[in-house]
């Protein structure tokens, strides 16, 4: 819904994945906001089909995040997705730039 946001305004960030691996995966989601801020939509839990030959399966989600009654100039949030059985969680910077 874009990058500029006031206080108490709300955004959609979406968000689509992609499966390259032979197996199905179960990614668990945290959503980590400033203080004050709110996930208010989305999943915590997506199931990505595997890939094949035919097919390159994803998996495309919405998240809804409000921002508290106060702001800064720049902020920021990170997405962590863990995918079951894997050691490292992908992490993705959330970026909002406030307006009065």
């Amino acid at each position: 819904d874009g990058l500029y946001i006031k206080p108490g305004e709300t955004r959609r960030v979406r968000i689509t994945l992609k499966n390259q691996m032979p197996d199905p995966r179960h990614v668990e989601l945290h959503v980590y906001l400033p203080a004050g801020w709110l996930l208010t939509d989305g999943p915590f839990h997506v199931n990505l089909p595997h890939q094949t030959a035919e097919s390159k399966p994803e998996c495309s989600f919405e998240l809804t995040i409000q921002a508290g009654p106060t702001i800064c100039a720049s902020n920021r949030g990170v997405i962590s997705m863990n995918a079951i059985g894997r050691p490292t969680p992908m992490l993705v910077p959330l970026l909002f730039l406030g307006q009065s």
